[in-house]
């Protein structure tokens, strides 16, 4: 049967019994997976890569290495109908790379190293992580989702577009940028954060984090009440909305009907301004 529509074209078919083949490749330290893939990548002193899928799909499946990069995708625009089983077994001895994109499910495990770790996951993708590193970059966008267990020497992670990540994490500085209704949940125990929420983002925290710089707009929200600080300069705008506790220092910038709630005893700072019917009170 042919179905055609958008300058396409659709082909139903029978695509066969589930295979598996091997694919021999070595030499790479990164992996970049589309086309809804399901991919487990775990750690070994041996490289290995295999794919199961229906055994007439395979011609359409490209698997090639760039560079460093293990590439593993579908030949687009070929569409099929009926495929049930799109997946990826990866072992590498070292990740320093990772892209999840087009609604592709990842698993990743068993990585122990002081090299850094940058990950993009993209188009409603998901990500299961569990690793150490040297610095760990995250740029987690277009409703995808992520779980992260992370031991690093820093965390940068940028979540947009919807997106939403459970952290589990032990670094030293935890920067954190999130925009486009995201959320964020989980436990942190950082040497120092700075946190940017904006366009309804939400966060929830607990754990600690030494020395906090927060800035929320958009009619955002951080639920730090759990995220133990020492000093902490908060800015809040556009509705948005805080509950921290901290032991330290606090410098506080509220504007348009914006609220900021507070535990503990810390010291109030050269710079309260709260403008613009905003609220600032001690639990």
């Amino acid at each position: 049967m042919l179905i055609t529509g958008c300058n396409l074209l659709f082909t139903l078919r029978d695509t066969g019994p589930l295979t598996t083949r091997a694919f021999d490749f070595t030499d790479f330290n990164a992996v970049d997976v589309g086309s809804a893939f399901a991919v487990d990548i775990s750690r070994s002193d041996t490289y290995s890569v295999e794919i199961t899928t229906q055994e007439d799909l395979f011609k359409d499946v490209r698997v090639i290495r760039v560079g460093n990069t293990l590439k593993i995708s579908l030949n687009w625009p070929s569409v099929f109908f009926g495929a049930q089983t799109l997946e990826a077994r990866i072992t590498m001895p070292e990740l320093t790379g990772l892209e999840l994109s087009g609604a592709t499910k990842g698993k990743v495990r068993g990585f122990k190293s002081d090299r850094d770790l940058v990950a993009r996951i993209s188009g409603a993708s998901t990500l299961d992580l569990d690793v150490e590193t040297g610095d760990f970059t995250g740029e987690i966008s277009g409703s995808s989702e992520v779980t992260a267990r992370i031991k690093s020497t820093g965390t940068d992670i940028e979540l947009s577009g919807a997106s939403s990540i459970t952290l589990d994490a032990e670094t030293g500085d935890f920067v954190f940028e999130s925009s486009g209704a995201s959320d964020a949940t989980g436990s942190v125990k950082a040497s120092s954060a700075t946190i940017h929420l904006t366009g309804a983002s939400e966060m929830k925290l607990t754990g600690s984090g030494g020395d906090l710089k927060l800035n929320g707009s958009g009619a955002s929200e951080a639920r730090l009440a759990g995220f133990s600080i020492s000093n902490a300069d908060i800015a809040l705008s556009g509705a948005s909305r805080a509950d921290v506790d901290a032991g330290g220092r606090l410098d506080v910038s509220l504007s348009g009907a914006s609220e900021l709630r507070y535990g503990g005893n810390p010291t109030l700072g050269d710079r309260m301004d709260i403008t613009g019917g905003s609220r600032f009170e001690h639990r």
